[in-house]
């Protein structure tokens, strides 16, 4: 890259980033910055150096994109520059026009768009246009599903990164748009609609309010032909409630409880996942954004997973997130379980990891492991 490319992309990203008030730049740490992009100084002065970063400079001052502060000093140099500059911001006007805005602010808020002129373009002009034309007539309206109103009011727009009319209003593009209008999906008259999680209620249970979710599916469904043929049961009190997790997605998913249980604090609740980071941290992200509920760990199954460890434990093969947080409630959480404690730690030592898929037919009835 020359001096003038790395000088002209950093005055475009200052101005895109300033708004509508003017930055004040300091030609020292300017001129420092444009250096550090290409790499060194040896390379800055085989380009030109400061005499192509005074050129650059004067072209912004003539072009009235700079102007001097009252009483500028000098920065010594030859040619001099001033030491400091107002950058003026490029977005200064309306780019819509006052009969659309006037017209738009009768039922939709354009401050934001007033502060960040940039941000109006024709094709959001479009798009917040279907929005105000809906607030205008939604005493009219049903309170349908977000996906659905999506597509009412989306249709035949072009969407950015060409996202469907009925998933715009579930992207962060989507979400990004009300923001900026200051409004929610209520003023929308649309609804979430949460994807229902799979579960299975154990009609042989007497623990009425004891509920076990698996992560992983194969695991849920070993469990399940367990319980369903009534075979012997060594992992503690026999769940009512059988609930496949679904990695994080449990945690969008878990408030389906009340359809089950008329007081959802009521219950036992007990997780398994695999014996990793990515495991544990499902369950404590789970835990802590449902702080009210019973939620634990279903220690007999880490014990089980505990006891394979010599022969099943593989080394992590993909990134996981490691958090110290995570690490410090495991260790309070496991503190009367030194067996599975011991085995977690082992396994953070090691980079290794137990899969819940050791949990299966096999193991439970061919091995004395209880």
């Amino acid at each position: 890259m020359t001096v003038k490319e790395v000088f002209n992309s950093l005055i475009q990203s200052f101005q895109e980033a300033q708004g509508t008030s003017k930055k004040q730049i300091k030609t020292i740490d300017f001129e420092g910055r444009i250096i550090a992009k290409l790499g060194n100084p040896r390379k800055y002065n085989e380009l030109g150096g400061y005499k192509e970063f005074y050129k650059q400079m004067e072209f912004l001052i003539n072009e009235g994109m700079l102007k001097r502060v009252k009483k500028p000093k000098s920065n010594i140099k030859t040619p001099s520059l001033d030491v400091t500059y107002w950058l003026l911001p490029k977005y200064k006007e309306n780019k819509w026009s006052n009969e659309d805005i006037a017209r738009l602010m009768r039922y939709v808020d354009l401050s934001f768009y007033m502060k960040h002129k940039k941000h109006q373009t024709d094709n959001e002009m479009k798009m917040v246009e279907r929005i105000h034309d809906f607030m205008e007539t939604k005493n009219k309206s049903q309170i349908i599903n977000r996906e659905e109103r999506s597509l009412l009011l989306f249709s035949n727009i072009n969407l950015p990164n060409n996202i469907e009319a009925e998933k715009f209003l579930s992207s962060s593009e989507g979400t990004a748009l009300i923001n900026k209008l200051k409004i929610n999906l209520d003023d929308l008259s649309c609804k979430i609609v949460r994807e229902p999680f799979t579960y299975w209620k154990n009609v042989n249970s007497h623990n009425k309010y004891n509920v076990l979710i698996v992560e992983g599916l194969a695991t849920y469904n070993t469990i399940k032909e367990i319980l369903i043929n009534c075979h012997p049961w060594h992992f503690g009190p026999t769940p009512q409630f059988l609930i496949w997790g679904e990695g994080y997605r449990i945690e969008s998913t878990i408030d389906y409880l009340n359809e089950l249980v008329s007081d959802i604090t009521q219950l036992d609740i007990h997780y398994l996942g695999d014996m990793d980071f990515e495991g544990f941290n499902i369950y404590f992200n789970l835990k802590q954004k449902n702080h009210y509920l019973n939620i634990k760990l279903a220690y007999p199954f880490y014990k089980f997973l505990s006891r394979h460890s010599t022969r099943y434990a593989t080394n992590v093969e993909k990134a996981q997130r490691i958090s110290q947080e995570v690490m410090n409630h495991l260790n309070e959480e496991l503190n009367e379980f030194k067996e599975v404690l011991d085995t977690v730690q082992m396994l953070w030592s090691d980079k290794k990891r137990i899969a819940q898929e050791v949990i299966n037919l096999e193991t439970v009835f061919s091995r004395e492991v209880f």
